[in-house]
């Protein structure tokens, strides 16, 4: 008789079948859920190496999917590697500038300062009346010699001090990629806010990442993960468009990260992947080009790690009012997509040639878009394809 690998018995086991099921016990045989029932048959499995856990009314749920995570870059975003700018850790421009402070008192001049999650609408001088966003003078103050990269809580905004805008050959006469934006204020000064594809222009002079920090962010994420009960994951976006979002997260060497800790049995999680050809403001010819250059890792388990489809920018957000809409924003603008063309019929032909692309591929093709004029756009591609 072949006996489970480990018993759990006495406890409530759910299902999540059609009727929505409520067993006692579970055993497990290489590495697969074996059998579900009431203790006394699945005690029969029971044999002299068998792990056997008793559950005392405990509960065992099936693991939870997250449908969209950037791994590595969660990863880089989270302690210890990365200062925690979010709320409730930071609740005002203040708590974020001592954060700050504190980090670049620490580093050696001129090293990095980077963190993520600050959120306007949680930041208490921006809650007021005559409230105000955050500025590079606030990070000016307190790091002076230290270049400081902070992105927001949806990475499509990213907030940097003047010696990250020095670095970076940034100033007021830039040439914007489409569908970014970097905030002036009164006195025709960049604030230090940079949205969308704009953020590549800073991001491209931050430190490389080596191969080593992008397993340790992975693994670093998925250590929380696990902890929360998530077992499989989609990361949304990998490839050679991702090299100068999310501080190079989503760069290409991602893809044989993932596969060579799924290989080794490393994983610690059941992933989906899409590749990611080009980032903002990326062409239609790029896309092709680069989708085709892509090797995809093979002789990896697909019921451990799969490339799954491909991965589009159409817009942005509409906090940022980069969102492409029918309407008018509150202060005007209507937002745009954010692939390249100099024409709204130029982009939309862009992003239409992308999706086609793609399905020709073979790929499912998965679109970040928010503005109802850019889903509409979308969903005239797909058709299309």
């Amino acid at each position: 008789m072949s006996y489970a690998d480990a018993v759990y018995t006495r406890g409530k086991v759910f299902t999540v079948d059609e009727d929505f099921t409520i067993a006692t016990a579970l055993a497990v045989r290489n590495g697969l859920v074996h059998a579900v029932g009431i203790d006394a048959e699945i005690e029969t499995l029971i044999g002299p190496d068998t792990v056997v856990t008793d559950l005392d009314g405990r509960t065992i749920l099936p693991g939870i999917n997250d449908s969209h995570l950037h791994a590595i870059a969660y990863g880089l975003d989270t302690p210890p590697l990365s200062l925690d700018v979010s709320f409730p850790a930071v609740r005002s421009i203040a708590d974020v500038r001592e954060l700050v402070r504190e980090a670049a008192s620490a580093a050696e001049d001129g090293a990095w300062i980077i963190g993520t999650g600050w959120d306007d609408g949680y930041l208490d001088e921006c809650l007021t009346e005559d409230g105000r966003t955050p500025t590079r003078w606030d990070l000016d103050e307190v790091s002076p010699d230290n270049p400081v990269f902070l992105q927001d809580f949806s990475r499509h905004t990213s907030w940097v001090n003047s010696a990250a805008l020095a670095l970076a050959a940034v100033d007021e006469t830039t040439p914007l990629p489409p569908g970014s934006l970097m905030p002036t204020g009164e006195d025709g000064l960049l604030t230090g806010i940079v949205m969308e594809g704009a953020q590549a222009l800073v991001q491209r002079v931050l430190p490389a990442l080596t191969r080593e920090r992008r397993e340790e962010a992975l693994r670093s994420a998925i250590s929380i993960l696990q902890s929360e009960g998530i077992t499989s994951f989609t990361d949304p976006a990998i490839g050679p468009g991702g090299e100068a979002l999310a501080g190079g997260a989503m760069g290409a060497e991602g893809l044989s990260v993932y596969a060579d800790l799924a290989r080794r049995g490393e994983l610690g999680a059941r992933v989906n992947l899409l590749l990611l050809p080009t980032g903002m403001s990326g062409s239609a010819e790029d896309f092709g080009k680069n989708l085709a250059d892509i090797e995809v890792p093979d002789t990896v388990d697909p019921r451990m790690f799969r490339v799954l489809g491909v991965k589009v920018f159409a817009d942005g957000i509409p906090p940022s009012k980069t969102a492409w809409m029918h309407e008018e924003y509150v202060g005007g603008g209507c937002g745009s997509l954010c692939v390249g063309g100099d024409t709204d019929e130029r982009q939309v032909y862009e992003v239409t040639e992308m999706v086609r692309i793609g399905h020709e591929a073979g790929y499912q093709i998965g679109v970040h878009v928010t503005g109802d004029r850019a889903i509409d756009t979308v969903a005239e591609a797909i058709i299309a394809a």
